[in-house]
């Protein structure tokens, strides 16, 4: 009984923590780990699996987020120390992030012989230019 009850408690946690997060972030962590699979997916494929490398990008998956993390901190901190009104730049750059995990997915199907249609092509260069300041 008490074993059901600490995974029930840890369930609700869990629960409350991704829905407190928005759907923006929530979208960036799945992105992330469709990434993750697809990625090692593709490497089972290709008969390339290498574990450190698939560690390197999950730590740089980890990196993303703590940069957004401080970002996070960073804007909010300045908007309530000088009573600024709130300007969306964490958004924003989940979005970036969300952009190139979009990219990747894509790249990853590629290398597997999905066909990518032109056209989504097309609106992925137009946006990674934009979200890159091109």
């Amino acid at each position: 009984m008490i074993n059901g009850n600490i995974v029930k408690i840890v369930g609700a946690f869990i629960s409350s923590m991704w829905a407190s997060l928005g759907f923006i972030l929530q979208s960036l962590l799945m992105l992330m780990g469709i990434d993750i699979l697809l990625g090692v997916l593709v490497a089972i494929m290709k008969g390339t699996l290498d574990t450190h490398i698939s560690f390197i990008g999950i730590i740089k998956k980890c990196i993303i987020l703590l940069v957004i993390l401080a970002v996070y901190i960073g804007f909010r901190a300045a908007s309530l120390t000088y009573n600024l009104p709130y300007i969306p730049i964490p958004e924003a750059t989940v979005g970036y992030f969300l952009v190139h995990e979009v990219i990747s997915i894509v790249n990853n199907a590629d290398k597997v012989g999905i066909p990518i249609p032109a056209f989504l092509r097309k609106a992925l260069c137009k946006i990674k230019k934009v979200s890159d300041g091109q």
